[in-house]
């Protein structure tokens, strides 16, 4: 059953009478097999009502490692989520900021006696927008922070 030397010692100290393997299969994949030993001591072997309880415990125990492997890739996805969030509001901000203060500045060098009524209202267009922008960016955190349990 074993090409180890470690694993050739652990059975022959078990001194199995019934050997009995069943895979762990989910979704048609089979991710490894659980082993069921009866020793010579217990006199006893494997029966066909051990098979259906090993198969039982096989189909089990290989849904837990399929529900835990699909929960881990569950987790990955939102953390590359998350981590693309920061990216977008950290890179959105840093213009925003530039085009909120430009405009700031903007509106205060352009003189009024010269500058059409036009120029203030794109100028306040821009501001407004950039506003709204930097808005959502705080909503999108904020829904961050809502499921994160914050």
């Amino acid at each position: 059953m074993s090409s180890q030397p470690e694993e050739m010692e652990l059975l022959r100290a078990l001194a199995p009478r019934s050997v009995m393997a069943v895979p762990l299969k989910a979704r048609d994949r089979v991710m490894g097999a659980l082993a069921f030993f009866c020793n010579q001591q217990s006199g006893r072997e494997h029966d066909d009502i051990d098979l259906e309880l090993a198969e039982e415990l096989s189909r089990r125990a290989a849904l837990a490692l399929e529900n835990a492997r699909l929960c881990e890739q569950a987790n990955a996805a939102l953390q590359a989520h998350d981590d693309v969030l920061a990216v977008v509001s950290h890179d959105l901000g840093n213009p925003l900021s530039a085009i909120r203060f430009a405009t700031a500045v903007l509106s205060r060098q352009l003189p009024v006696a010269t500058a059409s009524e036009g120029a203030f209202k794109q100028i306040e267009n821009i501001r407004s927008s950039v506003l709204q922008m930097e808005r959502l960016i705080r909503d999108l955190l904020q829904v961050k922070q809502i499921e994160a349990g914050f």
